[in-house]
């Protein structure tokens, strides 16, 4: 099963992988929809999904955590 490296907008949402996303978190759709030209990385066979990676990068680093 390979990684891939795919913008969100070649994901397909539909995908049984992210149903519990949707139940589960109401605002899901419109945050998906929102990173239609970011990467994310995909772990699939045959169409199926069984990972989803997204890496969010800061522009300024996070102080109000420890560590930082």
């Amino acid at each position: 099963m390979p990684f891939e490296f795919k913008k969100f907008s070649d994901i397909d949402i539909c995908n049984p992988f992210f149903d519990s996303l949707k139940e589960d978190y109401s605002e899901f759709l419109h945050w998906f929809s929102k990173k239609k030209d970011d990467d994310a990385y995909i772990f699939s066979d045959a169409g199926e999904i069984y990972g989803f990676l997204y890496l969010k990068f800061e522009d300024e680093p996070l102080n109000d955590i420890t560590p930082p």
